[in-house]
Order: structure tokens, then C-alpha cells, then sequence
């Protein structure tokens, strides 16, 4: 169970690591051959977990090269 996400309903929820693995083995690789055109977003979570999160995704450069930018929400008790 991932701690940040409430997971009674069908979800997707990827550690950084997790992310950065798949993005970097699977979904970059293919998106940038089928959809060269088409833009990677990662995170698209909490802004109150987003530097951690993106320094470990982009950390690594083959998972970097992939990436387009950085979605986030910014709501609820994390607007500072």
C-alpha cells in the first residue's frame, strides 16, 4: 500500500523510484518512438512531496531525458 494514496479504487500509485524505473524502461523509450511529439510530465502529486519525489526521478539521466516538466496540486494544507 503506497502511504500517500487512498487506494479503495483502481490507481496508479508510483514511488519515485517506481517512476523513475518505468519511465526510463518502458513508457519513455516507447512514448519517444510511437509520439515524438507528445510531453512527459512527472510527479503529479502534492506539492508538499514534489522536491524529493523530482530529484530522485531526475537524477538519473537516461530517466531525465524523457522528461518534459513537473505537474503538481497545490491545495489543501500544503499552500505555503
Amino acid at each position: 500500500q503506497f502511504k500517500f494514496f487512498n487506494d479503495r479504487y483502481p490507481c496508479c500509485g508510483f514511488t519515485a523510484e517506481q517512476e523513475r524505473d518505468f519511465l526510463r524502461d518502458y513508457l519513455g523509450p516507447k512514448m519517444r518512438a510511437d509520439h515524438p511529439d507528445l510531453q512527459l510530465y512527472i510527479h503529479d502529486d502534492q506539492k508538499d512531496i514534489m522536491v524529493d519525489f523530482v530529484n530522485t526521478v531526475m537524477s538519473d539521466n537516461k530517466t531525465a531525458q524523457y522528461v518534459d516538466g513537473v505537474a503538481f496540486h497545490w491545495y489543501g494544507a500544503n499552500l505555503k
